[in-house]
């Protein structure tokens, strides 16, 4: 049952994300950021919590993205940075952004990689980086 409703606040709170008109976006962050500590303990710092994740998007993933040993990624919408970590292992440069600081609190504290940062961002506000920042 507890899995049943950590999905059903994602698609709800997606569906706020967007339908974007700024109160919609601190509606969402303060979400996110309360529930940042039961996400962190719902996915595990390693993903493995999750087991659709683990089986079926993160390999889908990564075999879309194919060679990534010299390419900058963009985990976007990062949440506790599994992802962004795992990808690190194969990639140059990892930049794991989410809208939540409680995220990316979570997200730094759980990573000691040197090609891997996390940033606060709301990815329809990307003007912190430049054009072309990004291969995949």
């Amino acid at each position: 049952m507890r899995h049943i409703s950590v999905y059903a606040l994602i698609l709800w709170v997606g569906s706020a994300a967007a339908n974007d008109d700024g109160e919609e976006t601190s509606f969402t962050r303060s979400i996110w950021n309360h529930k940042a500590s039961q996400w962190a303990e719902f996915i595990g710092s390693d993903g493995t919590r999750d087991l659709n994740r683990r089986y079926q998007s993160d390999p889908a993933v990564v075999s879309m993205l194919g060679d990534l040993s010299q390419k900058t990624i963009l985990d976007a919408g990062s949440g506790t940075g599994y992802l962004s970590r795992m990808l690190a292992l194969k990639a140059s440069n990892v930049v794991g952004i989410d809208l939540a600081d409680s995220m990316v609190e979570i997200s730094r504290s759980q990573t000691n990689l040197p090609n891997v940062s996390f940033e606060q961002a709301e990815l329809c506000n990307m003007d912190k980086f430049s054009a072309n920042s990004f291969d995949a």
